[in-house]
């Protein structure tokens, strides 16, 4: 009796390989790529591409194999793929990337600002508080002093009231936050 007690006891609790299974997700989980991560291939194709002794196609396939493999970093491909373009062995792979990306993020601001005629200092302070905070605040008084001058009431000469001008330029602004936050 004792022994059937214990078999059904031991039929609740997972066995050797499902544990094993457990772990192996739970580390990928760990392991996912980051902009360390490719910043580290980056620097180690660096040498060999520039000596010829790696073929440039293969090092973008694998840098761009493990930005596909990120969740995160997937719709930021385009970054990583012109960065790669631009990256030499004058200074250090951090160095670049940190000014490709100030320099990136400042050129599509302004043309976020330009698109929507925003009003600029006060539309880039309020990206610096986005990013300060992590999010793009949706209340406030602060939005009304980016947005550009119109009727509260009337319509825009496109037809959009000044809710649909800002909620429009709130959505593009958290798009602009969340493709520029995880890159440092």
């Amino acid at each position: 009796m004792r022994d059937e007690m214990r078999a059904d006891a031991d039929a609740d609790e997972p066995q050797p390989e499902q544990l094993e299974l457990v772990f192996e997700i739970e580390l990928l989980r760990q392991a996912e790529v980051n902009v360390d991560y490719i910043l580290m291939l980056v620097e180690k194709f660096r040498e060999p591409m520039l000596k010829s002794q790696v073929p440039d196609y293969q090092y973008k396939e694998q840098v761009l194999q493990a930005v596909e493999s990120s969740p995160t970093l997937r719709d930021k491909r385009d970054l990583f793929m012109d960065f790669i373009e631009l990256v030499n062995t004058d200074a250090s792979v951090a160095e670049q990337w940190v000014a490709f990306i100030s320099q990136r993020r400042e050129q599509e601001l302004g043309t976020l600002i330009e698109e929507e005629r925003l009003r600029e200092p006060a539309a880039r302070d309020f990206m610096e508080s986005a990013f300060d905070a992590g999010e793009v605040p949706r209340i406030g008084t602060d939005i009304g002093k980016v947005l550009p001058r119109m009727s509260f009431f009337g319509n825009t000469t496109g037809g959009e009231s000044r809710a649909e001008v800002k909620e429009r330029v709130l959505d593009k602004m958290t798009e602009f936050l969340e493709r520029y936050e995880p890159l440092g």
